[in-house]
């Protein structure tokens, strides 16, 4: 996922830097054609149905498995923590006019710091599954929400075009730590057999808290900064720093609760 948002952000920035905008949007969607087919044709391949097909799960089998994640106190808790670090008076529409009006950054550079995101988001998953393999899982959201409020921060380093593009790549380490963490904690306490529909509810409340994310940070930024881009640094800090507040009441891990991950081997015998 990480490579092909790595590709797509250094292909649509070369796009956009090159065509007129109309142009630039017919030939992406024409480019977009490819992939899409071949999502189709591995679907096809990669999903075998056995023989006479697979029968429908009943409506009220839906409806029932839907309301025992909805009832479930801990996945509404992770929820909870995955939206308040989302949500905050979000910086990507007023970054970009910073990026372009400010800073005079051109569309195919953006289009490389959209890369260095990418990049980071495929670290910040490596360095995920080593901590996570050393640390309790509360440390490691306590981690995140710290790498949160730094790649905020990092942004009254937007200078110039190097410090812009490692600023990109740590948000990229951050942004993709508590998605991972909030899901990989989902799954842990989802109901049996429910861990794609889990994930699945993550990954929409992270889209919402995004899209409210970026609606207040704009009002804030042409309402009630007057378009000063480093308020707005402080105020999404500080709401990213707040979602702390919810991580003491996140569950453990049964292997945190037990006292460690990790127990040495019994003597040979015992």
């Amino acid at each position: 996922y990480g490579l092909a948002n790595l590709a797509a952000r250094l292909g649509g920035g070369a796009l956009a830097g090159t065509l007129a905008p109309a142009d630039g949007l017919r030939t992406a969607a024409l480019i977009l054609v490819v992939p899409l087919a071949g999502v189709i044709a591995l679907s096809w391949r990669l999903t075998p149905e056995p023989p006479g097909g697979r029968a429908p799960t009943p409506p009220r089998i839906m409806l029932r498995e839907m309301g025992a994640l909805v009832r479930s106190r801990q996945l509404l808790l992770v929820a909870a923590f995955l939206f308040c670090f989302t949500y905050n008076p979000g910086l990507q529409t007023p970054l970009y006019f910073h990026l372009t009006g400010d800073l005079g950054f051109g569309q195919n550079f953006i289009g490389t710091l959209g890369a260095a995101a990418a990049s980071g988001s495929i670290v910040g998953v490596l360095a995920c599954r080593a901590l996570a393999k050393r640390l309790r899982l509360r440390t490691m959201f306590y981690v995140c929400v710290v790498l949160g409020v730094a790649a905020t921060l990092a942004n009254f380093a937007l200078v110039d075009r190097p410090l812009a593009v490692v600023v990109y790549f740590v948000t990229g380490v951050a942004s993709v730590f508590a998605l991972v963490m909030a899901g990989t904690l989902a799954a842990e306490v989802s109901p049996g057999g429910q861990e794609g529909l889990c994930f699945a509810a993550m990954m929409s409340i992270e889209n919402a808290a995004s899209i409210a994310s970026d609606a207040s940070g704009s009002y804030m930024f042409d309402a009630v900064f007057h378009r000063r881009f480093a308020p707005l640094i402080v105020v999404s800090a500080a709401f990213t720093a707040g979602s702390a507040l919810l991580i003491w009441l996140l569950p453990e891990r049964a292997g945190d609760r037990e006292g460690a991950a990790i127990r040495p081997a019994a003597p040979p015998g015992t």
